[in-house]
């Protein structure tokens, strides 16, 4: 590739920007309004959106009445007394001397572990 030199008219501008000329002509009144402008901006569409989700919440009450009222034959009726809790059954025996084997003095038993 061959360099090419800049033209003095393409040539970047060397000077330093001028923070005074940059920030003059802006002014806090003239941000404070573009801020508020914004915010009503957006307060105006979540009260949209607020809106739309009360009309559905509505709506998808409106349909739950309805099928609460279709499946049951008299809505007037009061749901059915539930049933009282079964007793729970009762604690197994404690075993008595009687009915417990004697453990074994074989060694080799493995129904009796060693101690």
């Amino acid at each position: 590739m061959t360099d090419v030199e800049p033209t003095p008219e393409s040539a970047p501008d060397s000077s330093p920007l001028d923070p005074q000329a940059i920030f003059a002509g802006l002014s806090i009144t003239d941000m404070e309004a573009d801020v508020e402008a914004l915010l009503d901006e957006r307060m105006s569409k979540l009260d949209d959106m607020l809106d739309g989700l009360d009309r559905l919440v509505a709506r998808i009450e409106g349909e739950v009445a309805q099928l609460e009222t279709t499946t049951s034959p008299d809505a007037t009726e009061p749901p059915p007394a539930a049933e009282p809790a079964a007793e729970p059954p009762p604690a197994p025996a404690e075993p008595d001397a009687a009915t417990t084997p004697e453990p074994s003095t074989d060694p080799a038993d493995p129904a009796d572990p060693p101690k």
